[in-house]
């Protein structure tokens, strides 16, 4: 894999940081140790973080792009900046709680490539606590509750986590990005229901995946003994 090179990047690798020190680090090896032959540029736009993880990403990642925000504008804002400055024809988000398995890449760009797709992807999301499938996107019940999809012969789903999600860039600014204003729930949804809206696909595939310490980054989303777990600030 080369690195922002002086050849046509294909991807972007977005990643929205907030106070991410203890993850952020294993999610850009993740991205670092791709296999994967075409160039691809990393960009993480730090989110006024208190915790350091901005001098992790400027001392120890050299060759990624560090955008610094004053102050915490929220994870739409975050990744909406990062694609508006990206040159890859696709665009990768990627949460920074979030580990690409090894081979995830180029089994995103050779499906989208080989199947002539333009639409959202996404990959199977395992785990990062106990190992186990959380799904390979999600359907919808008549409320748009999401409900895990775990049938690997089914590719059309109704949405696909923004934790792992892909899509071209010019699918993207079709789109129009996160709306601003959603902050931090739900943004993925938005966006995979916009695509379909629109005609295109929203695909789960059953290949690689990533790991995932859900909900860790805004600390919700997780369910602990039959309970959603949130915080008061993502109810909000």
């Amino acid at each position: 894999m080369s690195i922002d090179s002086n050849q046509d990047i294909v991807c972007s690798v977005c990643i929205a940081n907030y106070n991410g020190a203890n993850v952020l680090a294993v999610c850009l090896d993740s991205v670092f140790c791709q296999d994967f032959p075409q160039s691809i540029e990393v960009i993480v736009h730090d989110d006024a973080s208190t915790d350091g993880s901005a001098t992790i990403v400027s001392e120890k990642y050299p060759t990624a792009r560090l955008l610094k925000s004053e102050t915490n504008v929220g994870f739409c804002v975050s990744n909406n900046r990062m694609v508006a400055v990206a040159k890859g024809k696709f665009i990768l988000l990627l949460n920074n709680d979030a580990e690409l398995r090894g081979d995830a890449i180029s089994v995103l760009y050779n499906y989208t490539v080989q199947a002539n797709i333009c639409g959202v992807v996404g990959l199977p999301q395992y785990s990062r606590e106990t190992g186990e499938l959380l799904d390979m996107g999600s359907l919808f019940d008549p409320f748009l509750n999401p409900i895990p999809n775990q049938n690997d012969s089914r590719r059309d789903v109704g949405m696909v986590i923004g934790a792992c999600m892909w899509l071209s860039k010019q699918l993207w600014e079709e789109l129009g990005g996160f709306p601003e204003w959603f902050e931090s729930i739900a943004e993925d949804m938005y966006l995979c229901c916009r695509a379909r809206l629109e005609g295109y696909p929203v695909i789960a595939l059953a290949a690689s995946g990533f790991d995932h310490w859900v909900g860790s980054n805004l600390g919700g989303g997780k369910v602990i003994r039959c309970t959603l777990q949130t915080t008061y600030r993502r109810l909000a």
